[in-house]
């Protein structure tokens, strides 16, 4: 009727339509309301985590540590870790293997301008049971970087079990 002979596929395209994606983002909208794009473009890339951390700084209302969300994301591949890297602003730790090639993995959210730690030498798990990570608890930035070390560790499968030197650096 209108002569059209040619056209795109009329389905998907719209991130938001994808639903792990629309899941994570209601995740950050929970958990940082105030989020902005930054904030929304790695849940793209790699596998995303939240933890709960708490500040050594007591808040004065409530006389204790407060409690921060911290969003860990590892990457899966390459172009994972390329775009993470990319996608880093100030303040965000990354982790990289420091003699072999793996993930990159982002941590955004500690507020930390520098963790007193830039490389790490642990024993990559050879089994992972997220169960027992109990990455819902509160945990202490130095416990953080020792999860996010070990699960980038883990994620670079054919070093499982074996020693890995880790570089930590903070965004600048």
């Amino acid at each position: 009727k209108y002569g059209i002979k040619e056209y795109a596929s009329p389905g998907g395209g719209c991130l938001l339509t994808d639903q792990n994606f629309s899941e994570k983002l209601l995740k950050i909208l929970e958990f940082w309301p105030d989020c902005t794009g930054n904030d929304i473009e790695p849940l793209k890339w790699g596998r995303v985590n939240w933890l709960k951390i708490t500040s050594p700084q007591p808040s004065p209302s409530e006389g204790e540590g407060v409690n921060e969300n911290v969003l860990l994301i590892i990457g899966r591949d390459e172009k994972d870790n390329e775009n993470l890297e990319k996608l880093a602003i100030s303040g965000d730790a990354i982790i990289q293997l420091a003699e072999k090639n793996g993930p990159t993995s982002l941590i955004r959210g500690i507020r930390h301008k520098e963790l007193g730690i830039s490389e790490l030498e642990i024993e990559a798990p050879e089994e992972l049971k997220l169960s027992e990570l109990k990455m819902d608890e509160q945990k202490s930035r130095e416990e953080i970087i020792k999860l996010a070390a070990g699960l980038t560790g883990y994620y670079a499968a054919k070093l499982r079990g074996k020693k890995v030197k880790l570089e930590i650096r903070i965004k600048k």
